[in-house]
């Protein structure tokens, strides 16, 4: 007797054994694939969004400058600032700044902003000072290096506390033209009373 040539199907378990085994085998080598490569795609993203492949620094050894502004400037453009500082609703604080205005400042420079602030209650108090730098494209190059808006602060009554604000017009800022067309910068303060 002659033995069958029919082709023989799998049971369907063994079947479908096969079928899960084949994709999972194609998934490893799709993971393998991005994995070799993943230099090539952050390559290819550093030069189509021009991040560069570099993380961005922030200057961490900050030395207080000697006088209202200091460093070289990396640009020749003047701006001129004006700070204000601000008392929200009717909280019982004094706030003022001895810098209302900065003459002649320059990108790449630093500028050091003093600011005094007194709780004129006879209870202490929580406040904080939240700030606002105006235009936009300037805030977005101006880095704050020392700030006492980054917490609240406990007020004593009666006690005058002074406060600096230290920033750098970030020297990149020289190659945004949208910087370049601006001439003046607001620095706002507000201070608020905390529950």
């Amino acid at each position: 007797m002659t033995p069958s040539l029919e082709p023989q199907t799998l049971p369907p378990q063994v079947a479908g054994k096969g079928k899960t085994l084949v994709v999972l085998i194609g998934i490893l080598a799709i993971m393998v694939s991005l994995v070799a490569a993943s230099p090539y795609l952050y390559d290819l993203f550093c030069r189509v969004t021009g991040y560069g492949g570099t993380a961005a620094s922030v200057l961490t050894d900050y030395e207080r400058p000697t006088g209202l502004i200091s460093g070289l400037a990396a640009h020749e453009r003047p701006y001129q600032m004006t700070v204000e500082a601000r008392v929200a609703g009717d909280a019982p604080i004094a706030f003022t700044t001895t810098t209302p205005r900065v003459e002649n400042f320059h990108i790449g420079q630093r500028v050091m902003l003093e600011f005094s602030v007194t709780n004129t209650s006879d209870t202490p108090i929580l406040a904080q000072a939240l700030h606002q730098i105006h235009p936009p494209i300037i805030a977005a190059n101006m880095l704050v290096q020392e700030c006492f808006c980054t917490s609240e602060q406990a007020l004593e009554p009666g006690v005058t506390y002074d406060y600096a604000l230290v920033m750098l017009f970030d020297p990149a800022a020289a190659g945004i033209p949208d910087v370049l067309r601006e001439q003046s910068i607001q620095v706002r303060y507000e201070y608020l009373q905390k529950p």
